[in-house]
């Protein structure tokens, strides 16, 4: 069943945004043991030259629990200022854990025809015997001046809740941003029961404001994660 329940997530929550290759990273392994906190942090201020990329992944299999966490960044720019901030962090609790990702770009040409090229990407499941939520979300973007925040979570309290918010105030450049969420219910004796599924996509260009906030959680009674 665990299987299956990884397998769904790698082929359908996957949003498959391209990642540049970096020269510059600040980067911590957050592979740690289960019941242990493990977090990271990424923060790059750079006038001139930028090439940095960054991957994590996390992965608990128990018992009655599955927990898959994949996160992901680029950021490019061969002039102009820039600024990458990324805060990774997983802390156990009672029942899973809590997994949460906040991430801050900036860029000004500073009048040359510079652009940063920079995306996220972020995939989380938790899957039990009473219940199974899975989330990708991210943004890919070309900034010439503006930045962009994201805030990612997922949360085990009570039932698994995701929530995503993404945020962009830029004077000229282009993003898209997007999320999937998808649920399910059932038992091995009546199948799958119920199911609800959720996405949007944003693109925006020229001098915009974005704002865009998803929150999904399960309710209690769900009698098993089948997927």
């Amino acid at each position: 069943m665990y299987k299956k329940c990884s397998l769904f997530f790698v082929l359908s929550l996957f949003l498959g945004i391209l990642l540049v290759p970096g020269s510059v990273s600040a980067q911590e392994d957050i592979g740690g043991s289960p019941g242990e906190s493990v977090w990271a942090v990424t923060d790059v201020r750079v006038i001139g030259y930028l090439d940095i990329s960054e991957e994590d992944s996390w992965e608990y299999i128990g018992d009655n629990r599955v927990e898959a966490y994949q996160h992901a960044f680029h950021a490019a720019a061969e002039e102009g200022q820039s600024r990458v901030f990324n805060v990774l962090n997983l802390v156990p609790a009672v029942n899973g854990h809590h997994f949460s990702s906040v991430t801050s770009m900036g860029y000004d040409s500073l009048g040359t025809d510079g652009l940063m090229n920079c995306g996220e990407e972020v995939s989380a499941l938790v899957c039990t015997d009473k219940s199974g939520l899975g989330m990708s979300a991210g943004f890919e973007g070309e900034l010439a001046r503006g930045s962009v925040h994201t805030n990612i979570r997922m949360s085990p309290i009570m039932s698994p809740t995701a929530f995503y918010n993404f945020s962009g105030r830029v004077a000229e450049g282009r993003v898209a941003t997007g999320v999937v969420v998808r649920s399910g219910s059932g038992n091995a004796e009546g199948g799958l029961a119920s199911q609800s599924n959720y996405s949007q996509q944003i693109t925006a260009e020229g001098e915009f404001y974005i704002s865009h906030t998803a929150r999904v959680g399960l309710g209690k009674g769900w009698s098993s994660c089948i997927w």
